[in-house]
């Protein structure tokens, strides 16, 4: 099959399942590493959904929109960078082992969150029903779209998902918990400010006696 029929496949009427000869050709003829991982995380994903197809369909014109249009790096190399266990989607970061190993519930239980460069969503997702509530943001509007795609299918009420840039972040509200995850420096060069400023700005937003979580990067590698 062509690379025609298979984004055909994928963003017109979406038949995953014949889709999957495609991906498997994709991927056995892609030279890089990044992008056949990607290829096969969709395809492991497709097979697993049942009821979520709509939801999965919304999410893969999003994507579609997001490669003709969006000029920074993508991190998930055209599908995702985090895992959404609870969507059935597969990411080159395991969501659910990043909060089990941090024992995040002391810090989040019943705390109103920021999360800073959400991507899309799916971590702010998984623990909101811990939380009072969780907002997040992040530069690229079309993760922002899925966070919101996602965030309503899952019915989680108390999340709230926003287009924007720390940099442009201005609320006077602070919160009992700053979630700040490799985002005080980036690899696509989209964060401006320095890192002296970068830390003053999440202080800001802290409320006393609240906690910032900090992550710094992450290296990836394939095999």
């Amino acid at each position: 099959m062509s690379s025609k029929s298979y984004f055909s496949l994928l963003y017109e009427t979406f038949n995953p399942l014949k889709a999957c000869g495609v991906f498997l050709q994709d991927s056995s003829k892609s030279k890089d590493k990044a992008k056949k991982q990607a290829i096969l995380n969709r395809l492991k994903d497709y097979f697993r959904i049942r009821k979520q197809l709509s939801l999965h369909y919304e999410i893969a014109k999003i994507l579609e929109a997001q490669l003709r249009e969006y000029t920074s790096y993508d991190y998930g190399e055209g599908y995702f960078y985090q895992s959404c266990r609870l969507i059935h989607i597969t990411g080159f970061r395991n969501t659910e082992a990043r909060i089990a190993g941090m024992q995040w519930e002391k810090y989040i239980a019943g705390k109103t969150v920021l999360d800073i460069g959400t991507n899309a969503g799916f971590l702010a997702l998984e623990i909101a029903p811990l939380c009072k509530k969780i907002e997040g943001f992040d530069i690229n509007p079309y993760l922002i779209q899925v966070a919101n795609c996602a965030k309503s299918f899952l019915k989680r009420d108390n999340a709230k998902f926003w287009a924007g840039t720390f940099e442009e972040f201005n609320y006077e509200q602070s919160y009992d918990v700053v979630l700040s995850f490799a985002n005080h420096s980036t690899y696509d060069h989209n964060t401006k400010q320095s890192i002296d400023d970068y830390f003053q700005k999440c202080h800001r937003y802290v409320s006393d006696g609240g906690y910032l979580l900090f992550e710094s990067h992450f290296i990836v590698t394939f095999t």
